[in-house]
């Protein structure tokens, strides 16, 4: 298998056999950066961002180029260490002040941190390098967002109007509705305005730990984390939201006894999908499985079939994912559809290579080198050094080897009596001990055969036959090995 053979498989996007000959590629020869690079850039595309990055570790260790620092950041930016993409996007521009690429994933990322005025100076610089070699495409998109975030920050805090007409609870919704939109850094300032008007708002404390902790201010984020279970300590639906910043903030144990202590009093869809997730993140997957489950069975939603999902392999994952994929094309939220869409078609494929490797290794077929009396003549190899032509006997209780092969392989045979063959006469017969007989990658070990020394021919009988059905076909007989 090799590697132009992986690029192939890219091309028609079939990504779990690319993967699997990559993977060939690389236990042979672990000086391959090219293979390193192609399996970390399909790693990427299917959401296995540990793996692309321990791909992309390999190649830059090997050649510490631009683009592979670049590929890397890309790798970076949806871990919960987005920083490490700004450092490898850095590096990349270091090596190459020229690549536009890089500048834009820092806006991407600085804008994803709530980085506002760092993301639109990189916008910037990505839209001049864009001018610079005639891509109007992109420098046009750069310079968008580079505006877009410029009036960003031009604008004011609007606070409520002095009549009163926007509640706490619109503007605390406002902020919501920016945090999910990816604006960070404005949802923090609405929730410092709303705090700075009401300090003791337990909901704005929570959103704005979550937030803070999303932007990785961890010390500030525990700070209000804090405050809240000073001015809430037994209010159940606060305590749900601390699980939750406690679960952002990396204390899972912390989200998992807090969330059981909740479920005992009532399991509600919200509750059994948090615990879900710091099981998860302690790396106990059957419990996560059973609290998604409880939750699905409760109130079903694309989020929670592509959690449960992500603890489950095979034939159950792809059902969850593309039960997940539906649910999200019914919402309208069509980027949520391909992400469970594609993590879907990878597992399929990769479903479909394993039952190829599996039918692979039951099904052996095997050329007819000649017919001899209505019976084929293959080819079988003995104790892994000597291969002779043998004619397929399936009636044959035993096989059968001659004086001559006896001589080759170096058995010395023992007093055996006499065999009868189906329709001819018993005929004397010594008994020999072979480690191994092979017809491709069909085999039978430690067997017992029969050496009749006036033999020219060698007859397969069923101590090896009788684990396979057999098959004769126009030019080569076929070996199905049968199910335990």
């Amino acid at each position: 298998m090799s590697y132009q053979q992986a690029l192939d498989y890219v091309e028609r996007g079939e990504f779990s056999t690319a993967l699997a000959l990559l993977d060939r590629v690389i236990l042979t020869n672990g000086q391959h950066p090219e293979a390193y690079e192609l399996r970390g850039r399909i790693r990427l595309k299917i959401g296995n961002s540990a793996g692309a990055i321990a791909d992309y570790t390999k190649v830059i260790q090997r050649d510490p180029t631009a683009l592979a620092y670049l590929a890397r950041a890309l790798a970076y930016v949806t871990t919960p260490t987005p920083s490490s993409a700004i450092l490898d996007a850095q590096q990349a521009l270091k090596l190459d002040p020229t690549l536009a690429a890089a500048q834009r994933l820092l806006g991407k990322v600085h804008r994803q941190m709530g980085q506002q005025h760092q993301a639109m100076m990189a916008y910037k610089a990505a839209t001049k390098l864009y001018l610079a070699q005639k891509d109007k495409t992109n420098a046009a998109d750069c310079l968008a967002q580079a505006n877009q975030l410029q009036a960003e920050l031009n604008k004011p805090v609007v606070s409520p109007s002095p009549g009163g007409l926007v509640s706490p609870t619109d503007y605390l919704q406002r902020a919501r509705e920016k945090v999910a939109q990816g604006f960070l850094r404005q949802a923090l300032d609405d929730l410092n305005w709303l705090l700075g008007m009401e300090p003791e708002h337990g909901e704005a404390l929570c959103d704005r730990a979550y937030v803070q902790a999303q932007m990785h201010r961890y010390e500030a984020a525990t700070r209000d984390l804090a405050k809240v279970q000073q001015l809430a300590p037994e209010d159940p639906q606060i305590q749900v939201k601390r699980a939750k910043i406690r679960l952002a903030l990396g204390d899972a144990y912390g989200a998992m006894t807090a969330l059981t202590a909740l479920i005992k009093t009532e399991a509600t869809v919200d509750r059994l999908a948090l615990r879900g997730q710091a099981y998860q993140q302690l790396g106990d997957g059957e419990n996560a499985f059973k609290d998604y489950s409880n939750a699905i069975a409760m109130g079903p939603t694309a989020e929670l079939y592509g959690l449960r999902a992500s603890v489950q392999s095979g034939k159950e994952a792809l059902e969850d994912y593309r039960q997940a994929a539906s649910l999200w094309l019914d919402q309208g939220n069509w980027q949520a559809q391909k992400v469970a869409a594609d993590r879907a078609e990878a597992i399929r494929q990769e479903l479909d290579r394993e039952k190829a490797e599996t039918d692979a290794g039951r099904v052996v077929r095997v050329p007819i080198k000649a017919m001899q009396s209505g019976m084929p003549v293959i080819e079988v190899r003995f104790n892994d050094r000597q291969s002779f032509d043998m004619v397929m006997q399936q009636d044959l209780p035993r096989t059968i080897i001659t004086g001559a092969m006896a001589a080759r392989l170096e058995i010395k045979g023992t007093p055996g009596g006499f065999l009868r063959i189906p329709g001819e006469s018993a005929i004397p017969i010594s008994n020999g001990w072979v480690r191994s007989m092979r017809v491709q990658a069909a085999v039978a070990m430690n067997v017992h055969v029969a050496i009749a020394a006036n033999f020219s021919a060698g007859l397969l009988g069923q101590d090896f036959l009788a684990n396979y059905d057999v098959r004769i076909l126009a030019n080569e007989v076929e070996l199905c090995r049968r199910e335990p």
